[in-house]
């Protein structure tokens, strides 16, 4: 989430990242300004590692402000990686991740303090809360996975937005309590207290497998 000001009126900023040049991410990103429908977006980046994103519409006082999400993901791409066999190296991030490195802003542009809600929500969860299939019900309709699912028609961050609340949303389908996810995602109970792989999610060491990655965040 961010907002700014521009000097010059609508121009398009653009997320740095870490990923390889030209190479699509498993993913799909929903990219909002306030008070104009959604876009959806299939992560590119180019030589420079910056993923282009939509000018904001034409304001008068060129106040802006952005939040981008990420909307879908292949269920079957490893969203979870492995803990590194080099000795204290840091944990590899599982391929399909989205790694950013900033948010790059307009020329002349002035980073403002973005909104935040009072509430904050964190759910965790499995297909119905990653929103698979609810876009439409069918994967052969439009592009497998990145076609049909929706996190932001699922149940919980349709909540958040009835709370007024900050939404973090952490799921993979088909996880259980003693079940694996899919993308590599160990059983909840062994994973919920990490974002990925070897990356404590609360601070400290990782217990068991290690977890996040989600559909959205």
């Amino acid at each position: 989430r961010a907002r700014w000001r521009a000097a010059d009126g609508p121009a398009a900023p653009a997320l740095a990242v870490s990923s390889r040049a030209g190479e699509p991410l498993p993913m799909v990103l929903t990219v909002r300004y306030a008070g104009c429908a959604p876009t959806r977006l299939r992560p590119v980046a180019d030589a420079a590692g910056l993923v282009a994103l939509p000018a904001p519409p034409a304001e008068e006082v060129h106040v802006y402000e952005l939040t981008v999400q990420i909307e879908a993901a292949v269920q079957s791409a490893d969203r979870w990686g492995a803990t590194s066999s080099e000795g204290d190296a840091p944990p590899r991030p599982p391929p399909a991740s989205l790694r950013l490195c900033g948010l790059v802003l307009p020329p002349r542009s002035v980073p403002l303090p973005p909104p935040t809600e009072a509430l904050r929500l964190l759910a965790f969860g499995d297909s119905i809360t990653e929103g698979v299939l609810c876009r439409t019900r069918s994967k052969s309709d439009e592009g497998g996975d990145l076609g049909c699912n929706s996190v932001s028609s699922a149940w919980a961050w349709l909540l958040a937005q009835s709370l007024g609340a900050d939404a973090t949303v952490v799921s993979f389908g088909r996880q259980g309590w003693t079940v694996a996810g899919n993308g590599g995602a160990p059983a909840f109970c062994e994973s919920w207290r990490s974002l990925c792989a070897g990356a404590a999610r609360f601070g400290g060491a990782a217990g068991g497998a290690a977890s996040e990655s989600g559909a959205a965040s």
